[in-house]
């Protein structure tokens, strides 16, 4: 059995979570097991995770207490480094390298650094903090990990000088389509339980956050607004900027137009729900809620020139330019009101070709793990 403690998730079911959870789901577990090892009191899918067997080791926030923090992380690391033959580190920052300094302290072989996404996603002192801390480490990474992975070639070009890029892995963030297959009957039961039968849904999933440029949304949602009383714009997900969104929304006069859902467990149904998958994120490691979309057939419009361009593999999937006005994805969307869904046998012949199907790449990346083959 190859033990690999992993850090990285969160109580926020994202796409590094997802990531994770859809892998993990798909490798053989009397040959490869997954801890996990994070700063939070919990973690996405958490009882999920446990039910394989998967142990959860919760370490005290850093910026909440940061000497008990740093206590009990070397206190773990020292105590139980022999039990793993691996450190899989999935991050959106190279603010912190200890779980990666103390794992080759104490002895852990392999020790993987993954990066996830492709600019810094922080804002403020904390922003400029982590983004100066970043730059600094990217100088000492090569120290203490021994693999390095990106979700995109945008991804590596963030974390990694480029003397790494040649001893780079991308992975892809491969997904189960079969579990965002359409369904016309959730669909119907959906829109009738919400009061939407004869709406117009524009849909996002992500963290209510900067990264994710949600405000932009809601001058597309003004605009189409004027042409059409009958939309909603439904928010799936939470994060630090939902209170900001609504004061924003009723400054503008669209609050009573969108729906702040939360964060949810039954994606697929809310995909179900949408009629046009819209995200005018300012910078991605790769965007699997975009991957998500796809596999429900819905027409999608993203950020281009951010959004790695490989996400595209549906015919029904457009990118603009955030540099164009709120007015112009709006009439984008408009053109798209009339794009049916493309048909499940589509959306699986694309997955499989464009080498984005789980079950394979989950092989793969099992191999790449134990093995470290080429």
């Amino acid at each position: 059995m190859y033990k690999i403690l992993v850090h990285g998730l969160t109580p926020n079911l994202g796409g590094l979570e997802s990531f994770i959870l859809n892998y993990y789901r798909n490798m053989d577990h009397n040959k490869i097991h997954f801890d996990f090892i994070c700063n939070d009191p919990v973690i996405a899918c958490e009882n999920e995770l446990k039910s394989y067997g998967c142990k959860i080791i919760h370490l005290p926030i850093k910026s909440q207490n940061p000497i008990r923090y740093k206590r009990n992380l070397n206190d773990f690391f020292k105590k139980y480094s022999k039990d793993y033959d691996c450190l899989w580190d999935n991050a959106l920052t190279l603010s912190n390298l200890d779980y990666l300094r103390l794992a080759k302290k104490y002895g852990v072989k392999k020790r993987i650094i993954h990066a996830h996404n492709s600019q810094n996603m922080f804002r403020g002192i904390k922003g400029k903090i982590k983004g100066l801390l970043h730059v600094v480490h990217k100088y000492e990474i090569e120290k203490y990990a021994t693999d390095f992975f990106a979700a995109s070639i945008e991804a590596r070009d963030y974390f990694y000088l480029p003397k790494l890029y040649g001893k780079v892995r991308i992975i892809k963030n491969a997904i189960d389509a079969k579990q965002f297959k359409f369904n016309s009957i959730v669909r119907r039961a959906m829109r009738s339980k919400l009061g939407l039968n004869d709406y117009f849904i524009l849909g996002n999933v992500a963290r209510l956050q900067y990264q994710k440029n949600q405000i932009f949304l809601l001058y597309v949602l003004k605009y189409l607004k004027e042409k059409n009383k009958k939309i909603k714009l439904i928010l799936v997900g939470d994060g630090p900027d939902h209170e900001m969104l609504i004061q924003k929304a009723r400054e503008i006069g669209v609050l009573d137009d969108i729906l702040f859902v939360g964060m949810q467990k039954n994606i697929s149904e809310w995909l179900d729900c949408f009629d046009v998958f819209i995200f005018p994120s300012l910078f991605e490691g790769l965007g699997i809620a975009l991957l998500e979309a796809e596999a429900n057939g819905l027409p999608v419009i993203a950020s281009k020139d951010v959004i790695p361009a490989e996400v595209r593999i549906n015919s029904n999937f457009k990118f603009i330019s955030l540099n164009l006005s709120p007015k112009v994805w709006a009439n984008q969307v408009q053109s798209m009101r009339n794009n049916n869904r493309i048909s499940y046998n589509e959306v699986e012949r694309n997955f499989k070709q464009n080498g984005w199907d789980i079950q394979s790449d989950a092989i793969k990346l099992e191999n790449i793990l134990i093995k470290n083959k080429k």
